[in-house]
């Protein structure tokens, strides 16, 4: 069975600049994104294009390290998308995906973020409802950090919260 999450949400910027930003800036999610606490390019997924990196390896709490490789790169309709393995990801969840789209409304940016995932198993109908609730708030986390960071040039409250606690 098929799990997918979708939100949409606008950011006071244009689009280009923005699939600019998340494609040559993939690998630095955790600078400004709560909840990854480190994120760097992953050597092991080529290139996609010039100063777009091929993949990235996260460290977010209660999942461990992400490797997130991009699947699909299309500047033209301001497109990418990104498969997640993560090491404590259970074993129910499979070919997990996460596709964002950007396109104009007015002088924003229209950004659609669309989670997919393969949930198998008698366990995988019992927590599907769970699983739909915590990516439900992570999407309107990841929003919330990306609005705040893009619209301002500054970290959102919690990103700060989580850097200070740190000691960053």
């Amino acid at each position: 069975m098929s799990l997918q999450i979708t939100k949409t949400f606008n950011i006071d910027t244009d689009p280009d600049s923005l699939f600019e930003f998340l494609t040559t800036e993939f690998a630095d999610v955790a600078s400004w994104g709560s909840g990854i606490t480190s994120s760097k390019a992953n050597p092991a997924h080529q290139s996609i294009a010039d100063g777009v990196p091929g993949g990235r390896l996260c460290e977010v709490a209660g999942f461990g390290q992400l490797d997130e490789q991009l699947v699909r790169y299309e500047p033209e309709s301001r497109t990418f998308a990104f498969t997640v393995e993560a090491e404590k990801l259970p074993s129910f969840v499979s070919d997990m995906k996460n596709t964002w789209s950007l396109r104009p409304v007015g002088q924003a940016t229209a950004v659609t973020m669309s989670v997919t995932a393969d949930v198998s198993g008698p366990l995988g109908a019992i927590m599907k409802p769970m699983m739909r609730r915590k990516f439900d708030k992570t999407l309107d986390g990841i929003s919330a950090d990306l609005t705040t960071f893009v619209e301002s040039g500054k970290v959102s409250n919690r990103k700060a919260k989580e850097l200070a606690k740190a000691g960053r």
